[in-house]
């Protein structure tokens, strides 16, 4: 009688050891015990460091979705980089309601009242107008310009403002700007282009007496190709 009861006792040890270390997670379980080093205990997992960084591990491949094949510069890429830039756009859902064709020239904006500057001599002609335009996925580049007429012995003040309709990161596009000489990447005293705080520029400009017709000229040109799509206002001021 002895050795059967050693050999009950032996089994019954030996389906429950076989019982606790059959776990590799939490799920593995009862309801109410943690697995602990492959074997089921009793208790929560959070005293668990294991458990716990399982527990992280899956939650966190649960939510976090890769995304393969993303190109630098690419919708995908962009949109990632600049959430918060509306100018970013898929371009095969992009709509544009006036793309133009001047990569290789200027569109020439009429003022309505003549070239900016002076007509004669230096008797100042004033302007001031808005074009409102936009830069299409489809357009390498958006170039405009208005005429301006140098007075004789006098200077005058252009002022310029392109204003974006939507968020746009500054790093997404450059602006080139210039007029008589000057321009923004030979900032001086005389001319100036700042980014203001709500993504506008504002070009300040002295224009000095050169006695002779000229124009003032604005390029804008998205830095990654086919993903750039935003409206915006172009504005052209003389004063004295």
């Amino acid at each position: 009688m002895r050795p059967t009861g050693l050999l009950l006792f032996f089994a019954i040890m030996g389906s429950a050891c076989g019982s606790d270390a059959d776990c590799s997670i939490d799920k593995d379980c009862f309801k109410g015990e943690t697995c602990l080093d492959g074997l089921c205990i009793e208790g929560s997992s959070l005293n668990n460091p294991t458990s716990n960084n399982t527990a992280n591990n899956t939650s966190s491949n649960n939510h976090f979705t890769p995304v393969n094949n993303v190109t630098e510069g690419s919708y995908a890429e962009l949109k990632a980089r600049y959430p918060t830039s509306a100018c970013v756009v898929d371009p095969f859902v992009a709509t544009c309601s006036a793309p133009d064709e001047n990569e290789s020239f200027y569109t020439y904006l009429p003022s309505g009242n003549g070239a900016g500057g002076c007509i004669r001599g230096d008797e100042i002609n004033a302007i001031d107008f808005t074009t409102s335009l936009e830069i299409c996925t489809t357009e390498t580049t958006d170039r405009y310009q208005t005429n301006l007429s140098t007075c004789s012995t006098k200077s005058f003040v252009l002022e310029i403002f392109v204003i974006p309709k939507v968020k746009c990161d500054p790093a997404l596009y450059t602006l080139n700007v210039w007029a008589a000489g000057h321009s923004c990447d030979q900032q001086s005293d005389t001319f100036r282009c700042t980014l203001k705080d709500d993504g506008s520029w504002h070009i300040q400009g002295i224009i000095e007496p050169l006695n002779t017709v000229t124009s003032a000229n604005v390029e804008i040109t998205p830095n990654f190709g086919n993903v750039t799509d935003f409206e915006y206002d172009l504005r052209f001021l003389t004063r004295e």
